[in-house]
Parts: structure tokens; C-alpha cells; sequence
């Protein structure tokens, strides 16, 4: 692994348990900090996870299941088509987007749920949109389970595009 210290302006290779000096702005002080924390305290934990069902039966609120599409980190993984918070995480950030082509104009509604509760939602009138929730803070525990679901007022299909993606914040 190589890191860039700008007095040598090139790369040197450390191990974790090195340290390098670090000089405070302010009061122009030395400090040392192990390579170790500061990979830690930069790394993030994220998955985004896209959708595999692709129908949707009218009138009837269904669970989409979801596939790891992109990860970072270790606290959150995908197991049986939900997104499950992992050890040490307490706070985190969610989003979710759902593309929807209905049969006839008709209200729509996506659902965010945390442990099979509807924690937000995004909603909408159209044949095809797309539906979407902003990104918004949730407090978790360990073993907490994130999915999504769509109810429409006509039969449907879910398109490529459509996802969930959370973000370890605490």
C-alpha cells in the first residue's frame, strides 16, 4: 500500500502499524498517527443492491428483492434479498429509487422498510416514472434488515436502474 507524503511528493510503502508525523495547522505541532487509523477513520461502508423482481401484480404491495451490485466495507452485506446492518453500525443513511411502467396512469407507491416496517416513502401518478425516496437517517442495530416495496394501482414492471443504497454514518 503507498501513500503520498507531500514533503517527498512520491509514494512509500508502510504497514499498518507504522506511524507518520502529522503537523497541526494551527499550532503548528507534531502529532504521530498510525497508518492503521487513519485507513480506518477513511474508510466507508456501503452497498447499493438492484433489484431482481421485475413484475408487480395490481393492488398488491410487493417486496422486491435485491442482489449486491456494489459494496465497500465490511458492516453491511445482502443475504437473502435484503440489506443487513452489521456489527458496531448505529446510524444510517438510505436511499432508493424505483423505475415503474404501469399498464393505464395510476398512483404508485414505494416503500422503505426497516425489519418489515415502512419507515418512508416516494409516490407518484403515471404510467412510467420514477419513484424515489431522498436520502434520510435511520438509526439501526446489528442484524437489522432493509428492503423495499412497490404497490401500484395497475399491473407493472420494475426496471434496470432501480436500487437501494445504505450507508454506514455511525
Amino acid at each position: 500500500m503507498g501513500i503520498k507524503i507531500s514533503e517527498l511528493n512520491e509514494l512509500v510503502e508502510v504497514n499498518s502499524n507504522d506511524v507518520i508525523p502529522v503537523v497541526n495547522t494551527k499550532n503548528q505541532a507534531t502529532q504521530k498517527i498510525s497508518i492503521e487509523n487513519l485507513l480506518k477513520d477513511t474508510k466507508r461502508h456501503i452497498v447499493t443492491a438492484n433489484i431482481v423482481t421485475t413484475t408487480i401484480t395490481e393492488g398488491v404491495q410487493t417486496t422486491l428483492s435485491v442482489r449486491e451490485l456494489c459494496k465497500s466495507g465490511n458492516k453491511l452485506s445482502v443475504e437473502n434479498g435484503r440489506i443487513i446492518i452489521g456489527s458496531g453500525v448505529s446510524k444510517v443513511l438510505v436511499y432508493a429509487k424505483v423505475l415503474i411502467d404501469t399498464t393505464e396512469l395510476t398512483n404508485n407507491f414505494l416503500y422503505v422498510m426497516q425489519n418489515n416496517i415502512i419507515i418512508n416513502r416516494g409516490d407518484g401518478y403515471g404510467k412510467y416514472e420514477t419513484l424515489s425516496t431522498p436520502g434520510f437517517l435511520v438509526n439501526v442495530q446489528e442484524g437489522d434488515k432493509f428492503t423495499i416495496s412497490v404497490l401500484a394501482g395497475t399491473n407493472a414492471s420494475i426496471y434496470d436502474g432501480s436500487y437501494i443504497t445504505v450507508e454506514v454514518i455511525e
